[in-house]
């Protein structure tokens, strides 16, 4: 029964990603590695180092993946800026995981929740304006109250 759930899960996490913008695969990959690091600092906090290590590998890769999908040629210096933040960023895992440090973990899972809530806010006011710049201003139809002034 347990396997059942576990590959219903996985059916449910490809097809998700499958079906994914760019937009919600950047979510979905920040939020991998933050869930990577609360596990690795559950696992360093119980002394289960091998765990933790997997844990760690893991989160690095996501935030590898983050690195790689900059584009600096059209992002520019904010891609840079992002690159640099990234590498430091995987850096800090490594040593992490070379040292078993939960802080240093606390620190970029910290970080990437900042910058994952900074591009949410950022995809939010975009979409506002967007749908403020499609939506005409509403026409009166005849009689009524005008507010126009």
């Amino acid at each position: 029964m347990e396997q059942k759930n576990q590959d219903a899960q996985l059916a449910y996490q490809i097809t998700r990603i499958r079906t994914a913008s760019r937009e919600q695969l950047l979510f979905i990959t920040y939020d991998i590695a933050i869930r990577f690091c609360l596990t690795a600092e559950n696992f360093l906090a119980k002394s289960d180092l091998e765990e933790a290590h997997n844990s760690l590998v893991k989160a690095q890769n996501a935030v590898r993946e983050l690195a790689i999908s900059l584009n600096p040629e059209i992002g520019g210096e904010v891609a840079k800026n992002l690159m640099g933040l990234y590498d430091f960023m995987h850096r800090s895992l490594i040593e992490a995981n070379v040292e078993k440090n939960s802080d240093k973990v606390q620190m970029v899972r910290s970080m990437l929740e900042e910058l994952r809530d900074t591009w949410k806010e950022a995809g939010d006011k975009l979409k506002k304006e967007a749908l403020a710049a499609s939506d005409p201003e509403p026409v009166a139809s005849g009689g009524g109250v005008s507010f126009a002034g």
